[in-house]
């Protein structure tokens, strides 16, 4: 097997059917904008208050470190709001990612896993992607790595907007902004203006109940305090033929499929002063018989934790330079119980127990300072240091007692920064920036990006981007072992890199529509990749072959008053493997998104549904999911009765079956998902 599992793919680089699919995307924006262009699309004069408000520019902060408007951001940008999430019935961050372009995820029942432009790692535990909340990192320092399903730091109803940046992000943010950063952006105690409830009920036992209690106080203080309880029985049986083995197996699991988790946010702010913190602590039962566990024990589980503390100061001085400075200390913690058949005369049970123990901790400080001059020089400057004060791993089997593993290490990353924009025309802005990360772990890393933003006309902006990333290895592909059961270390292990090139358009049509298209490369050097090992069979991370990547993404977005908005957008991509040119598992070559949202009755009832496709995945040896396709549709009554929302949504609506490709772990090389499931939300205001 190589060691990048792959299939090999046609001849040329986008079959002659998939070009045939690419032009007529763009013919289908060409004629979009012959009916709804039109030379006066900037006068704002004769627009309704409606329409008024939807020319409200958005803006994100994530792409280059400070507020600046999508169009300009020297990247390619997707804002998800909060009216989107309620009206899609988005539970969880995964939700909204799975619904943006480019994105897709797969679950193997215990984590969600991020794919991003044709690449998809299972078992990478979303390490390629930098999350942020409100600017401060949340993944973790042992695997790099971030939950997000039930077990992130944050309720999907306490999200304000969710920045979604695509491309390298390392030259402002280092590690781990491998293939793009998510940064998602809170409510604030303003916005509850009292206490606010919710609670939920679906299929599979599914019940959550969240209290929120938020207010701006005198002297512009503003408090927010949230806590949420989730539980889930989960299937009451899987079948998987994998484990038919009569008489002892039938191949059905019974009842080892529940999830519950629990969080709390908090904030407090004051006068450019912010006080944040978060904890979440997630358990969920394991019913795939991962790394050769005893099948159907209800015993096999994981419990996942975090929480941070983040003090941040944003201060504009006189000379109008603004410093951003935050300091933030976090943890990280994970139990996994792993049961195994132990067959001796003084062990009546015939099972042990492998338990694993995760912990990390770290201190982080970042400061920066930014400042324009005349809106034609901005410049931006600063540094993060980053103590990893335990990078803690340790295992045992429970019979006979031995210990498997104790790995207890610490690290350090100093990384200064600097990035700067100069519009030499009104029209044409270039810029620039790079970043240098010395750490013990990632070594030494210079990661820079280039951009040009040019505005041929005002409804028109055309982006060069340019930009290297890199992800150094984590603690756990370097040092984690459980002592020849499955897995083994590989402490030589170095720093995966990657360069991506990207060519966007972005054009309004009229009044209501905005479309974009985009073809970006990349190659991926030195990837860090969960392979078996031939001569012992483990499970071990190594750098393998170069991948390279290309694609086309084509999305028109449309509003109209009244609410009615939706989006469409079509993915062409591949990704091989440089030496083999096989394409990579678990890599769809076409992905569909759309979503609508519609007025059903006034501004009470509205109407969403959304639609997911994508295209063949390969498992290999001998894994194939066939295209997938999902419709998802929700309800959603905004003030039915004084100050209470109601929502019902069916995912999955007609029941279709469809499989994820899984990690090497699992004897299943694909894994049926759920069929149709229903949830029913309440949303009370006082």
């Amino acid at each position: 097997m190589h060691p990048i599992q792959t299939r090999r793919p046609a001849s040329l680089p986008f079959p002659s059917e998939d070009r045939r699919l690419l032009w007529a995307v763009v013919a289908t924006l060409g004629i979009a904008n012959r009916l709804f262009g039109n030379a006066d699309s900037d006068d704002l004069s004769g627009l309704s208050l409606d329409q008024l408000l939807e020319t409200k520019v958005a803006t994100v902060t994530a792409a280059s470190r400070r507020d600046q408007s999508v169009e300009q951001a020297p990247s390619s940008v997707t804002i998800v709001t909060s009216d989107d999430i309620r009206k899609l019935g988005y539970q969880t961050l995964a939700d909204v990612l799975a619904g943006t372009r480019g994105f897709y995820t797969s679950s193997d029942r215990n984590y969600t896993y991020l794919g991003v432009r044709g690449f998809g790692r299972q078992g990478d535990y979303n390490s390629r992607v930098l999350v942020l909340v409100d600017g401060h990192r949340i993944n973790d320092n042992v695997t790099g790595g971030v939950t997000l399903g039930d077990g992130f730091s944050v309720d999907a109803d306490l999200i304000d907007r969710v920045e979604i940046v695509r491309g390298p992000g390392s030259s402002l943010y280092g590690n781990n902004a491998f293939f793009g950063v998510v940064n998602v952006i809170t409510r604030k105690g303003k916005d509850i203006s009292g206490v606010e409830t919710a609670v939920s009920g679906g299929s599979f036992g599914s019940y959550r109940g969240r209290l929120t209690v938020g207010y701006e106080l005198d002297h512009g203080i503003d408090f927010l305090a949230s806590g949420t309880l989730l539980n889930r029985d989960g299937h009451d049986h899987l079948f998987y033929r994998e484990y038919v083995n009569p008489p002892q197996s039938d191949g059905t699991t019974r009842h080892t499929d529940g999830e519950n988790s629990r969080s709390a946010f908090g904030q407090l702010s004051w006068n450019g002063i912010r006080l944040e913190g978060g904890w979440v602590e997630r358990t969920k039962n394991i019913p795939t018989g991962s790394f050769g566990t005893v099948f159907g024990d209800p015993r096999n589980s994981t419990v996942d934790g975090d929480y941070f503390i983040n003090l941040t100061l944003n201060h504009t001085f006189e000379n109008e330079v603004v410093l951003d400075a935050q300091v933030s200390y976090d943890t990280y913690y994970y139990k996994g119980r792993y049961v195994y058949p132990m067959e001796a005369p003084d062990n009546p049970s015939g099972t042990t127990e492998s338990i694993e123990h995760i912990s990390g901790r770290w201190w982080t400080q970042d400061v920066h300072a930014h400042r324009a001059w005349d809106d034609q020089f901005t410049l931006t400057a600063g540094f993060e240091v980053r103590e990893n004060v335990a990078q803690n791993q340790n295992n045992y089997q429970t019979v006979p007692y031995q210990e498997t593993l104790q790995e207890n290490r610490h690290s350090t990353i100093f990384a200064p920064y600097v990035d700067g924009s100069w519009a030499a025309l009104t029209n044409l802005t270039f810029s620039a920036g790079v970043r240098y990360d010395q750490g013990d772990f990632v070594g030494s890393s210079l990661s820079p990006r280039a951009s040009v933003v040019y505005n041929p006309i005002p409804v028109t902006t055309l982006k060069l981007l340019y930009g290297k990333s890199f992800r150094g290895p984590n603690a756990y592909e370097r040092y984690y072992s459980d002592g020849g059961l499955t897995q083994k270390g590989n402490p030589g292990l170095e720093a995966e890199t990657d360069e991506t090139y990207e060519l966007v358009l972005e054009q309004k049509l009229g009044s209501h529509f905005r479309a974009s298209l985009s073809g970006y490369y990349y190659i991926a050097h030195d990837l860090i990749t969960q392979t078996i090992d031939p001569s012992d069979g483990l499970q071990i991370y190594r750098n393998v072959s170069s991948v390279r990547g290309r694609g086309v993404e084509a999305e028109i977005n449309g509003h109209f008053e009244g609410g009615l908005r939706g989006r469409l957008s079509y993915c062409l991509q591949k990704a091989v493997a440089e030496d083999t040119g096989d394409e990579l598992n678990n890599s769809p070559q076409h992905l569909v998104q759309g979503n609508l949202i519609f007025p059903i009755y006034r501004e009470t009832l509205f109407g969403g549904a959304e639609f997911r496709f994508l295209s063949g995945r390969e498992n290999e040896p001998s894994g194939h999911a066939s295209g997938d396709w999902v419709v998802n549709l929700t309800l959603y009554s905004h003030r039915i009765w004084r100050q209470m929302d109601l929502s019902a949504s069916v995912y999955n609506l007609f029941n279709h079956k469809y499989f994820d490709p899984t990690p090497v772990e699992l004897r299943q090389t694909i894994l049926e998902q759920d069929g149709r499931t229903f949830l029913v939300k309440l949303t009370a205001a006082f």
